[in-house]
């Protein structure tokens, strides 16, 4: 896939992913950077993106409020807390898949499923700052 964020360019392979299969249909994202050039938050994107049920955003905020409360209960300051929502848009690079971004996700603050991290770039894409192409 290939996402077009504004000036930007986020490369996305799709494929059906399983929790568990690491290899085969990866999900990969690439966002070069470009100083002075900024990815919108998840505000904006689930703003923008509410309005298609198919995208689930109420069930991807969910999953982002559970997951503050147990990185909370864990004692984890409110600076990282309050950049958890956006942490997976960060780590699209072009080098990782959407099951590398979400095992990134879970070794550096808590697990979040899968669908859940597909659903949230899809939300991107639906708001407008990404473009998605199935390769």
């Amino acid at each position: 896939m290939l996402v077009n964020l504004g000036h930007h360019s986020l490369k996305l392979l799709v494929g059906l992913l399983k929790e568990g299969e690491h290899r085969r249909g990866e999900l990969r994202c690439l966002l070069p950077h470009a100083s002075g050039q900024e990815l919108l938050g998840t505000d904006y994107v689930f703003r923008k993106a509410a309005a298609d049920p198919t995208l689930q955003v109420d069930r991807v905020r969910e999953a982002i409020a559970q997951a503050d409360k147990k990185l909370r209960a864990q004692g984890e300051n409110d600076l990282r807390i309050m950049g958890f929502a956006d942490a997976p848009a960060y780590y699209a690079n072009g080098q990782r898949s959407m099951l590398e971004i979400r095992d990134s996700i879970a070794a550096e603050f808590t697990p979040l499923p899968l669908k859940v991290i597909e659903l949230y770039f899809r939300a991107f894409e639906k708001a407008g700052v990404m473009t998605i192409e199935q390769r």
